[in-house]
């Protein structure tokens, strides 16, 4: 069985080894044994567990949600992962649909467009144009194609 200090793990993880010492006296992660020099030692089951917490906190779980979790009897380390997985998929499937959706409004204003075209670098794009009543007619209608996923 691997072991690792806690300087080891912490380095292996990403994390600093006071962010453990704290996760060890909330409860949250104990070493597997403490040696005799008082030394942290933790094996595979703890790495697993550190896994978890740090894809948890990740997620935006707080220490005693996450703790709750994994401590519970019937929890299920592969299921929570899979469960993680389509979260996550799911976030980033809504944040490209998202900026799809403003690169779509972008382009379907643009060519509309006369100097001079203010473009408000936040994170929704604005398009101040100024447009004939013709115009205005097709780019409506061109975000109606838009909203609708015609496009």
């Amino acid at each position: 069985m691997n072991t690792y200090t806690v300087s080891e793990l912490a380095e292996l993880a990403g994390i600093s080894v006071r962010t453990l010492h704290h996760y060890d006296e909330i409860g949250l992660l104990r070493p597997a044994r403490v040696g005799d020099n008082r030394y942290r030692y933790y094996g595979e089951e703890e790495l697993l567990r550190l896994q978890q917490i740090l894809i948890q906190r990740e997620l935006g779980l707080s220490l005693g949600e996450i703790g709750a979790a994994l401590d519970d009897p019937g929890f299920d380390r592969l299921q929570s992962l899979v469960k993680q997985r389509e979260r996550l998929e799911a976030e980033a499937r809504a944040a490209a649909g998202a900026a799809r959706a403003r690169v779509l409004r972008v382009l379907a204003v643009l060519p509309l467009r006369r100097p001079p075209l203010q473009v408000d670098l936040g994170l929704e794009l604005e398009v101040v144009v100024d447009v004939d009543e013709d115009a205005r007619r097709r780019q409506r209608e061109e975000r109606a194609r838009v909203e609708l996923g015609l496009l």
